[in-house]
């Protein structure tokens, strides 16, 4: 049973790493055809930062690393309050909504998961 959880949790993390790749690569290309190049720049390194996390999370979480576990919950709940900062639109919703999913979906599995380490 946890390692259907754990599994569902990887899939969870690997969907929000795409969504980040592509919202990055998304942003990325309008920015800089807005000609708004250092800016571009560092928006999209910043979320692409945020997408490799995700899937060192999802990578590691599946290996009963106890570090992953806690890696895994410091990067969904600092993705959480970010996603909040500026503006809020229909994409920082999906983003929450998965943020949220994958946070108690970790959560979930603390017990077992964590006596496994």
């Amino acid at each position: 049973m946890v390692a259907s959880r754990i599994l569902i949790v990887q899939i969870l993390f690997y969907i929000n790493t795409l969504i980040w790749v592509c919202f990055a690569t998304y942003l990325l290309v309008d920015m800089l055809a807005q000609k708004n190049g250092l800016a571009a720049v560092l928006a999209s390194f910043f979320l692409y930062v945020n997408a490799a996390a995700m899937f060192v999370s999802g990578r590691y979480i599946g290996q009963g690393k106890k570090w992953a576990y806690y890696f895994g919950l410091f990067a969904l709940f600092l993705n959480a309050m970010v996603t909040r900062v500026g503006q809020f639109g229909f994409f920082d919703l999906i983003a929450l909504f998965f943020d949220i999913t994958i946070f108690l979906g970790v959560l979930s599995i603390d017990r077992s998961y964590l006596k496994q380490s």
